[in-house]
């Protein structure tokens, strides 16, 4: 054989190589995407279109449906684990500073300024505003709107247009039997409509303290009421959600209840949208993302029946109208953990083509395309399009901020808590304001604290191993001062570093493989996640120290060690 024929084989060998390698690479490319969002009728139509796109591409969609009271949580565990289960993820709106800021998701501008489908400018405004950019005003964009929401009426047309009904109600009330303009001609309707011996109730509302189910219902009436949720400027939550207009606000929220079916102080969305199906009451307040499941017969008794207005507003001293929304809806996201990005980043780009998202705006969902938007087929295509934007005008929002999650349980505990009468609004608003100042505190972007006060304050009792306070709590860092009140067996954190700052006190201190040190007031201590430590014998006390975790330790992050001849017991807390 020839040089030069030895040069064209050896040519075509690697030429064959390298095809076969390309080939396997490309066999080996991701083909599913997963995508999680909350279980209910978009859901299932987000399943459906992609299984659209399955057939159309052969790339398998799979849609994670789960429970509302879950979805939060389940997104949140997947980012911290890193575990990429999820390629799209799909988040409420006041959510996006928690992820965001963590860059837990991607920055979509790198994707949009080289996409031929797709640009920035498809999208209205406010929904590019409301589901899309972090921080706000940055032009920074981590989500594309999916679909917009905000609360709504609906309302049994046929007993509002029944003459009888209208004769009556004016006769007692004083003026015509419609959809009502303010609160106040709201709870005169539901008072007028209940009546138990008929089985039918006045109104449906939220009451449950699952997820934001009471508060987003609450905050139509606080807005509208002159309250607010906190002083975004001041970082400040007392006097502000606590304030007269709240309280007053609240009050008459939970008076509306006794036109509400029994347990209603406990019902969340399914509760809900059955008393309306089934035809037990005049009125409910609802997302619009349940309006289009009642106009279908197969599952409503009243389909036929139903109608949909604004939510009304309330008088103000000055005599103005204040009305305003909670806005809800969610944008959809690449997980940065994704192993799939270009491919979650393609099926975005068919998703929100204009073909399919009329797909999606007739099967019920709202879309942020200002071309759907703004065409009169938008606003003709169900009872409740015409409306919609109007009701989407006049939306507020929870805090977007990164502690939203401990903000809302508190909110959400507390209003329960005054709907059901277990404690009374003024009271509940007080404990939701103190609570959450607390929280906000540890907001702040700077700060001056003096340990040493905080360490002689700390609770006596030495029922625990350790008392502590939390001075600063964030994702990527926390700060404890905490007293040590008896011998602390060996341990370790799966999670966090941590670095010691000895406040007062003396102790035998443990690190590592059974290294001992007599550490003492002004001595610094760290090591790293995974270092067993303990205190065996406190020399001198109160043994109280400044304890910095990087990230923010659960509490629960604990995991006890236990020598039993040449065995090493672990045990979690």
């Amino acid at each position: 054989m020839t040089n030069i024929l030895r040069v064209f084989m050896s040519a075509v060998l690697i030429f064959t190589v390298l095809i076969s390698f390309e080939l396997h690479a490309q066999d080996q490319s991701p083909k599913q995407l997963d995508i999680i969002w909350h279980e209910g009728s978009l859901g299932n139509l987000l399943s459906d279109l992609g299984e659209q796109y399955t057939k159309e591409t052969g790339v398998f969609v799979n849609v994670d449906l789960v429970s509302w009271d879950k979805w939060h949580d389940a997104i949140a565990v997947d980012f911290i684990s890193e575990s990429g289960k999820y390629d799209l993820v799909v988040f409420d709106s006041q959510s996006m500073s928690e992820f965001a800021s963590e860059f837990d998701i991607v920055q979509l501008n790198s994707y949009l300024e080289k996409s031929k489908a797709l640009k920035i400018t498809d999208y209205d405004t406010e929904s590019i505003n409301k589901y899309s950019e972090y921080p706000e005003g940055s032009s920074d964009y981590y989500a594309l709107p999916l679909n917009q929401d905000t609360m709504g009426l609906v309302y049994r047309k046929d007993l509002f247009e029944d003459a009888s009904e209208k004769e009556n109600f004016k006769n007692k009330y004083g003026y015509d039997l419609a959809a009502p303009q303010t609160y106040d001609q709201l709870k005169d309707i539901a008072e007028f409509f209940t009546r138990p011996d008929d089985n039918l109730y006045g109104i449906a509302l939220f009451g449950s303290s699952d997820y934001d189910a009471v508060t987003s219902a609450f905050n139509n009436v606080l807005w509208s009421f002159g309250g607010e949720l906190w002083d975004a400027k001041t970082n400040t939550a007392e006097g502000v959600i606590n304030s007269e207009n709240a309280v007053t606000a609240l009050e008459f929220y939970k008076s509306l209840f006794a036109f509400a079916p029994p347990g209603a102080t406990f019902w969340y969305y399914n509760e809900l949208n059955d008393a309306i199906k089934n035809g037990k009451v005049a009125m409910g307040i609802n997302w619009y993302y349940f309006f289009n499941s009642y106009l279908d017969p197969k599952d409503n008794d009243v389909s036929d029946k139903i109608a949909f207005a604004v939510l009304p507003g309330h008088k103000g001293a000055d005599g103005k109208l204040n009305q305003y929304n909670s806005v809800g809806g969610q944008g959809i996201s690449i997980s940065k953990f994704s192993d799939n990005k270009d491919g979650a980043w393609a099926f975005l780009e068919w998703l929100m083509s204009e073909k399919v998202q009329w797909q999606w705006v007739n099967g019920g969902g709202q879309t942020g395309r200002t071309d759907i938007l703004s065409s009169s087929k938008y606003k003709e295509s169900t009872p409740f399009n015409a409306i919609f934007p109007v009701s989407m005008s006049r939306v507020k929002d929870y805090w977007h901020l990164v502690e939203y999650p401990r903000l809302l349980a508190v909110y959400q505990e507390n209003t329960h808590k005054a709907v059901t009468g277990e404690i009374t609004p003024k009271e509940a608003l007080d404990i939701t304001a103190k609570a959450q100042q607390k929280i906000l505190d540890q907001t702040r972007q700077h700060g001056y604290i003096n340990v040493k006060d905080v360490a002689s304050n700390l609770p006596p009792g030495e029922d625990g191993l350790v008392t502590d306070n939390r001075i600063v709590e964030r994702k990527d860092s926390g700060a404890r001062v905490f007293r040590v009140n008896k011998e602390v067996p060996k341990h370790y954190h799966i999670k966090s570093d941590v670095y010691l700052y000895v406040i007062s006190g003396e102790a035998s201190f443990l690190l590592s493989d059974n290294e001992q040190k007599i550490v003492k007031e002004g001595d610094f201590i760290f090591f790293k996640k995974g270092t067993v430590h303990g205190v065996d014998k406190i020399i001198k006390k109160p043994f109280s120290a400044l304890a910095i975790d990087v990230p923010a330790r659960d509490p629960s992050d604990v995991v006890f060690i236990e020598d039993k001849g040449d065995q090493l017991i672990e045990t979690p807390q």
